[in-house]
């Protein structure tokens, strides 16, 4: 891979330059100097030789005693998480394994700038270039798979020229022949679609000439009614002067006779009114009508209610003169009883259609009823109609599949519903769900929609308060449920690979540049909502009820997946970005439970603890401020900076997650080595600093209290674990929420729920 090759070789050359500068020091200094270590010249390395020891052994004293033993440590931590991001970027993917060629051209810059152009709230065109692509990657899998078969370089030097130009011919016109196929076959499907166009036409030409005639015969009787009703009134005006004693007569005895309703002329007709030449106005007689005629499974019924159904939300289109309307809604409960109608029944009556035998006819009629849900959700203004209408159509989700350029804005459709801020809950979730169906229909399409629902959800995941954290929990969930219903689980390994060694890129340029810009790449909710989304799909695919398939073939992407998550909770080890490192060790628990993977989080909760502001012998800040939430923060706002708000805050949320992690091995018999560092730093730092912090000093006291009952509670089991059986199945078969510690982590998560529900609401109702 040339972007990997790069990067080792800028590597290598940094540590050749260090190694000759190192080397003139020593030369030109005295004896007693320190040495350094020789670089490998394979790996980039440091070997350690008898000089490179001796003078590993005096910096560390001098490190020891200038820093307290903590500069080297980290300095190494540094080099060694840099190292194995190293390994992680240099490693192939799948595709680049099957030869495909993007990865083989991108460059480290190239790279990067993807990344951040993806992570960016202002790339919804690459969205609409993904779908402009459906067409073309077939093309290029085509392309693809032809260029492996072509002969190599020596064959070519030894004479088989000829053969490439006969090869290269035979193949030109085998691509042609290919190419025409296509090309007829595109042209019979077209000429069959216009001949079923023309026969709709004719059948309502027909219809219409029908309601003419009718109207005709109607507007005549009319006439003769009115021209009748004339003459009979002139003849009783007339037998009134004659004899108005017969008149008289007639007004006692029969009234009703002399009463003639003349009917005007210009009364409306029927229902089936049109308002111009071509346009037929749609009313519930009419809807009654073609109900009873549905039952009687009437092909050309089902063709006229498809197209009232594609035709009702034209509306718009017409005004601007671009679509002659066929049929016309004009009251709301005609189009809300419409849509309800073909909603609930169509679905069922295309899945009846046998797929061998009518096959032709059943996609017809999806392709109209998908163009027609298209048009009819982009202009509904109703979320609960929008998300019923989408739940109804989730079990032809497959069958749109099937029908690549009519689902291409289908598809767009859908994301923009399951990203959108204006979008319900429940709009977003239906959407997703339907996105979940149609996810296994088609090689084509199932790339498009995961590549599509993962960039929605980083465009849309920016954090700004307590009602936008809900919205990305759910798009999280959501996305998370799309990728497991996925059947294909090495195409969801290469999209996740993929996007996690995007990540690792811009933690190692963050890492090399040390500036800003580069920082703020990797410090932003994009960058924190992706790591929780990936850590949260391989939580649910590697866990103890995940199917063995997905566990198999995503389970590689745990490790370089912490070690990103590690490597950005110690990239600005300060206390402006405590929340941040929060946010990445309850990512490393959540990791930690499902999977079942030992993860060292326990010196990231020390380091927060040993850190300046909890160590400081001045007591904090105080100022009037409100506590704030840092579940909604990356960093800490300025006004709060080294505040005693800030800092209870951090405590608190850090005990929240300390005995979180703590109940993922209550039940392991190696509880008790686990804690024995934890606890030497909690009573040290209680006996020394707790004063500061009274509140979190009670709390660390029962803290305290309930690991030991722990401890005791574990060394009390008895052991009738086999011999032959591993070690970590001791006491696998006690719930960890049993134990003391178990209790004690319920018992502040339902606290913490219960505000964080107390906020939700509080702020929906300011």
């Amino acid at each position: 891979m040339a972007k990997a090759k790069k990067s080792v070789k800028k590597f290598k050359q940094r540590q050749t330059k260090l190694t000759k500068v190192t080397k003139n020091n020593k030369n030109n200094s005295g004896p007693g100097k320190s040495t350094k270590a020789q670089p490998n010249k394979k790996g980039g390395r440091f070997e350690k030789g008898k000089n490179a020891k001796r003078g590993e052994n005096e910096n560390k004293q001098v490190a020891s005693r200038g820093n307290g033993g903590n500069g080297g440590n980290k300095k190494e931590n540094k080099v060694k998480i840099i190292d194995e991001l190293e390994e992680f970027v240099s490693e192939k993917g799948p595709q680049e394994e099957m030869g495909s060629s993007e990865d083989e051209e991108m460059d480290n810059d190239g790279e990067e700038e993807l990344m951040s152009e993806e992570l960016s709230e202002d790339s919804e065109e690459e969205n609409d270039k993904l779908f402009e692509s459906m067409d073309v990657e077939e093309d290029q899998k085509e392309y693809d798979s032809s260029s492996d078969s072509e002969p190599d370089e020596k064959e070519e030097k030894k004479g088989g020229k000829g053969i490439e130009n006969v090869e290269r011919k035979e193949d030109e016109e085998e691509d042609d022949e290919d190419d025409e196929e296509e090309d007829d076959e595109e042209d019979e499907e077209e000429d069959e679609e216009e001949e079923d166009d023309d026969e709709e036409h004719e059948e309502e030409d027909q219809e219409e000439a029908r309601q003419k005639e009718r109207r005709k015969k109607v507007k005549e009787a009319k006439k003769t009614n009115i021209k009748e009703a004339k003459n009979l009134k002139s003849d009783m005006d007339k037998l009134k002067e004659k004899d108005p004693e017969f008149y008289e007569f007639m007004k006692e005895n029969d009234p009703d006779a002399l009463d003639f309703a003349i009917e005007s002329e210009d009364d409306d007709d029927e229902d089936g009114d049109k308002i111009e030449e071509g346009t037929t106005i749609i009313t519930n007689s009419m809807l009654q009508k073609w109900e009873k005629e549905m039952e009687g499974n009437s092909k050309t019924i089902n063709k006229k209610i498809l197209h009232a159904f594609k035709s009702a939300s034209t509306k718009d289109e017409k005004e601007k003169g671009g679509l002659k309307q066929k049929y016309l809604i004009t009251n709301p409960q005609v189009f809300h009883r419409l849509m309800k109608m073909v909603v609930d029944k169509f679905p069922q009556e295309i899945q009846a259609i046998p797929e061998k035998d009518n096959q032709k006819r059943r996609g017809e009629m999806v392709r109209t009823y998908m163009v027609g849900l298209l048009r009819n959700i982009q202009q509904i203004a109703d979320d609960e109609m929008v998300a019923y209408m989408i739940r109804q159509s989730r079990t032809l989700a497959r069958d749109f599949g099937m029908h690549a350029k009519a689902s291409r804005e289908f598809v767009k459709e859908m994301l923009r519903l399951y990203g959108a801020r204006e979008s319900s809950e429940e709009v977003s979730k239906e959407a997703a769900g339907l996105l979940g169906e149609m996810v296994n229909s088609g090689e084509i399409i199932k790339d498009v929609i995961l590549k599509g629902v993962y960039l929605s959800y980083v465009r849309h995941s920016n954090v700004t308060g307590i009602h936008s954290i809900a919205k990305v929990e759910q798009m999280r969930q959501s996305a998370v449920e799309l990728y497991t219903t996925c059947n294909d689980y090495n195409s969801v390994y290469s999209h996740a690979f993929m996007y996690i060694r995007q990540l690792a890129v811009g933690l190692r340029a963050a890492m090399h540049l040390n500036t800003k810009d580069a920082y703020q790449k990797v410090y932003n909710w994009q960058f924190v909502n992706s790591l929780k989304f990936w850590a949260d799909l391989l939580s649910h695919s590697c866990g103890g009820s995940a199917p063995a398939a997905a566990s198999d073939a995503l389970e590689p992407l745990i490790y370089p997946l912490i070690q990103v998550v590690l490597g950005v909770s110690k990239l600005i080890p300060t206390a402006k970005y405590f929340p941040l490192c929060l946010h990445c060790i309850e990512i490393l628990t959540q990791l930690s439970a499902s999977t079942r993977i030992y993860i060292p989080v326990l010196p990231l909760v020390i380091s927060i603890i040993q850190s300046p502001d909890f160590t400081s012998k001045k007591r904090p800040a105080k100022a009037v401020l409100k506590q704030i939430n840092l579940e909604l923060y990356i960093k800490c706002p300025k006004q709060y900076e080294h505040t005693a708000v800030y800092l209870d805050c951090v405590l608190d949320r850090l005990l929240l997650l300390l005995t979180t992690y703590l109940r993922v091995y209550s039940n392991s018999v190696a509880f008790d080595s686990l804690v024995i560092p934890l606890v030497v730093v909690l009573k040290k730092w209680k006996k020394l600093h707790g004063r500061n912090f009274t509140k979190f000093s009670t709390m660390l006291t029962s803290l305290l209290d309930k690991i030991n009952a722990n401890t005791t509670f574990i060394l009390s089991q008895p052991c009738d674990l086999p011999s032959t059986d591993p070690a970590f199945l001791y006491l696998n078969h006690i719930d960890p929420d049993s134990t003391p510690v178990g209790k004690y982590a319920l018992s502040l998560s339902s606290i913490h729920n219960h505000q964080k529900s107390i906020l939700l609401d509080s702020s929906s109702n300011s």
